[in-house]
């Protein structure tokens, strides 16, 4: 090995460690500031929900909007998720009738999505109501 391509290699291990460092203390931040990593992850979910909502525009559009209405109940039912989750204000029980409802949710075909997307709606607006006494 040359004299050149021992500088290269000692130059990028010591970029590789230090960027391994910086990485360390981003997912710590991250793992600490549960409002910044959802904000992170919730730029993916958009840019899917928009990619298969545009995706049933063009293949059954009267389907579109009720996907679409699907992903607004999905995100609101995850804030309130969030709220309990940051307040830790609900018992057990309701967390797990709301995890189930959430895991009902997202299995939906088209469908089923518009024989029970009210359904889903009026259920979630109770939890809401119930959120809001419970955590104030």
């Amino acid at each position: 090995m040359q004299e050149s391509d021992k500088k290269k290699l000692k130059n990028n291990i010591l970029q590789f460690v230090f960027g391994c460092v910086l990485l360390s203390f981003s997912f710590l931040y991250l793992h600490t500031h549960t409002a910044e990593a959802r904000s992170i992850l919730s730029g993916f979910d958009t840019l899917f929900e928009k990619i298969a909502v545009s995706w049933e525009k063009i293949s059954s559009p009267e389907n579109a909007e009720l996907l679409e209405k699907k992903f607004k109940l999905e995100k609101y039912l995850e804030d309130i998720l969030w709220t309990i989750e940051e307040r830790n204000c609900i018992d057990t029980k309701t967390l797990e009738k709301i995890h189930e409802i959430q895991s009902h949710l997202r299995i939906l075909n088209t469908k089923e999505l518009s024989m029970y997307l009210d359904d889903y709606f009026q259920k979630i607006y109770i939890i809401d109501d119930i959120v809001k006494q419970s955590c104030k």
